[in-house]
């Protein structure tokens, strides 16, 4: 793909950025430079390689779910601005 002039300001004008003329230019070459090294990826041989949405293969190992007292419930509810026995009070925010 070629970058050409007409593509970075179309780009600038998608992130709402203002260019000078002379920004233009630096621009332009760096972000052919960048999709000249995406391209290199069109080089790879992929065949039998499954995609893949992380680089590392491993499985997350979940702890067993289990509810325990929080042993600090009464300075918890006494830290807060407003609170009754066992509740914090927020402000109300739906009508």
């Amino acid at each position: 793909m070629k970058i050409d002039a007409k593509t970075v300001l179309n780009v600038a004008k998608l992130a709402k950025i203002e260019l000078s003329a002379e920004e233009i230019d630096p621009l332009q070459q760096n972000l052919q430079a960048i999709v000249d090294y995406v391209g290199q990826l069109d080089a790879l041989n992929l065949d039998g390689i499954e995609p893949t949405a992380h680089p590392f293969m491993s499985s997350m190992r979940l702890r067993e779910d289990d509810s325990r007292p929080f042993p600090h419930v009464d300075e918890l509810i006494a830290s807060a601005p407003e609170h009754t026995d066992t509740y914090f009070k927020v402000p109300k925010v739906l009508g």
